[in-house]
C-alpha cells in the first residue's frame, strides 16, 4: 500500500469519527447524533469531491488532491477531538436539570402513606397474634365502599347473617361484641338517670331510622328536618345500614294498640305473646314509646331518639305505622 493511499485512509477514519462524535455530543442523543452524522456524511462527500476535482483542474498531480484531503481530514479530526473533550455522554444529570421532574412534597406524602399502611398492617398482625394467644376474638379490619376502615364485631347482623362492622375497635367489649351504652343511650341527669318522657306519637307524625325494621330505635322528622347520622350515637360506619322513613297511621295509644293486637292473625299473636314474656315488655310499653336526647356515645350524639316499645315491624303489623321510604 502506498504512503499517499495510507494517509488518505487514516484521514478518512478521522473524518468518520469526527462526523459521528460531534452531532452526538451536541444533541446528547445517540439516535439524533447518528441522524445528523448521516446528513453530514453526504455533505462531506460532496465537498471532498469538489476539492479533489478542483485541485486536478488547477493542474495538480493525482497525489496533490489526496494530500490536500489528508490535511483537511487531520484538521477535522483535531476539531472533533477538541469538541469531544467539551462534553460527556455520562454528564451528571444535575448539571442539565434545573427543576426537579417530580413534586417533592407529593413524593414525601406518598412515602409516608405507604409507611403508615405497612405499620398499620404490622400492628394488626401483632394484635391478631396476641388475641389468638389469649383465646380472644380479633376484630378484623375491613375497607368499606367509601374507602374508610371498619372493624368486624362478634355480633351478627340478623338481616344479613354477617358480623356487624363498627368504626373503631374501642367500640367493642373484651369479647368483641358491641359495647352498647347503658339506659339505651339516653342522656343522663346529675344523678345518672336517663332523661326521657313519653313521645305521644300522633297520626301523621314521621319517624326514621338506619337499619331494618327489626330494631326499636327511631328519630322524629320535624318540619322535614332529618337528624344527621353523626348525631344518632351509632357505632356503624355511615352507609352500612339502609335509611328508612315511617308515617304514623294511628295515634299510639293503649286503645289503638289493643285494637291492633286483637286483629292479629293467631300465629302472629302467639309469637308476640312469647316475645313479651321472654323480653319482659307489655302492650302498655308498646303504647308508650319514650323520647329523649341521645347521649355522647360512639363518638357522636346530641340528636333526639324515640325508643319504641318493641320492634318497628310489630308496629307495622299492629297497623300503627307504615314505611313510606
Amino acid at each position: 500500500m502506498g504512503n499517499d493511499r495510507l494517509y488518505h485512509q487514516v484521514g478518512g477514519l478521522f473524518t468518520t469519527a469526527s462526523a459521528v462524535m460531534i452531532p452526538i455530543g451536541q444533541t446528547k442523543s445517540i439516535a439524533k447524533g447518528l441522524t445528523e452524522f448521516t446528513i453530514g456524511e453526504v455533505g462531506g462527500f460532496i465537498g471532498g469531491q469538489a476539492s479533489y476535482h478542483g485541485t486536478r483542474l488547477l493542474g495538480g498531480s493525482e497525489q496533490d488532491p489526496q494530500r490536500a484531503t489528508l490535511v483537511g481530514n487531520i484538521l477535522g479530526g483535531l476539531a472533533a477531538s477538541s469538541a469531544a473533550r467539551r462534553f460527556s455522554l455520562n454528564e451528571p444529570i444535575a448539571a442539565r436539570v434545573t427543576k426537579p421532574a417530580y413534586n417533592r412534597q407529593q413524593l414525601l406524602k406518598n412515602l409516608e402513606n405507604s409507611r403508615l399502611a405497612r405499620k398499620s398492617s404490622r400492628f394488626d398482625d401483632y394484635l391478631r397474634r396476641e388475641y389468638q394467644l389469649k383465646g380472644r376474638y380479633f376484630a378484623e379490619r375491613i375497607t368499606m365502599p367509601d374507602g374508610k376502615y371498619a372493624y368486624l364485631s362478634n355480633d351478627i347482623d340478623k338481616a344479613t347473617g354477617t358480623p356487624i362492622p363498627v368504626r373503631y375497635r374501642n367500640y367493642l367489649k373484651a369479647n368483641d361484641s358491641i359495647n352498647w351504652p347503658n339506659y339505651n343511650g339516653f342522656s343522663l341527669d346529675l344523678k345518672g338517670r336517663p332523661i326521657m318522657a313519653p313521645a305521644f306519637l300522633k297520626t301523621g307524625d314521621l319517624l326514621d331510622r338506619y337499619g331494618e325494621s327489626g330494631g326499636t330505635f327511631t328519630s322524629p322528622i320535624v318540619d322535614h328536618k332529618v337528624i344527621p347520622f353523626n348525631k344518632r350515637g351509632l357505632p356503624y360506619p355511615e352507609g352500612y345500614q339502609n335509611y328508612h322513613q315511617y308515617k304514623v297511621l294511628e295515634d299510639i295509644t293503649i286503645e289503638n294498640v289493643k285494637f291492633g293486637y286483637d286483629n292479629l292473625a293467631y300465629k302472629d299473636k302467639f309469637i308476640l305473646d312469647k316475645l313479651m314474656k321472654d323480653y319482659k315488655f307489655s302492650l302498655d310499653d308498646i303504647a308508650t314509646p319514650q323520647k329523649g336526647m341521645i347521649d355522647l356515645v360512639f363518638g357522636s350524639g346530641g340528636g333526639i331518639q324515640i325508643k319504641l316499645g318493641t320492634s318497628v315491624s310489630w308496629y307495622e303489623k299492629l297497623g300503627l305505622i307504615k314505611e313510606i321510604k
